[in-house]
């Protein structure tokens, strides 16, 4: 049994660029499973999620959920990786940061979930008991 999403419709809709909006209001099913499965796999991959704000968790649950809302067939969106044009004789070539809609937890989103510091290497925490 899935878990509760940390973020909701309204939260995800309030973060996207209008052409990701298109796609979750023509499929609000599929968003909000996709909001339970980055959740879910928060859970899973960080193990300080429940320290984390919550406003964090939400935050780093739309960035996952819009990243997989990306797959695109055509076009160039904002999650094109390269992109080459020639004039001729006629080529061009694009990929996809995420061509197949995968959702993943980059080190930023994990490292925002965990709460890593700028400390060096959080030597502040082991030095001094967590106390700063």
């Amino acid at each position: 049994m899935t878990a509760l999403a940390f973020a909701t419709l309204d939260d995800l809709r309030d973060r996207l660029s209008p052409e990701d909006l298109r796609v979750v209001d023509a499929a609000p099913a599929r968003a909000q499973v996709l909001l339970e499965d980055a959740s879910d796999l928060i859970r899973h991959r960080c193990a300080g999620w429940e320290g984390a704000p919550e406003s964090v968790r939400v935050a780093v649950v739309c960035r996952v959920v819009a990243r997989a809302l990306r797959q695109r067939p055509a076009g160039v969106a904002g999650d094109a990786s390269q992109v080459t044009q020639t004039a001729g004789p006629f080529t061009m070539s694009t990929s996809w940061s995420t061509p197949s809609g995968d959702m993943f937890l980059t080190r930023q989103d994990r490292d925002d979930i965990n709460g890593a510091t700028a400390s060096f290497f959080g030597v502040a925490d082991t030095l001094f008991g967590g106390r700063s």
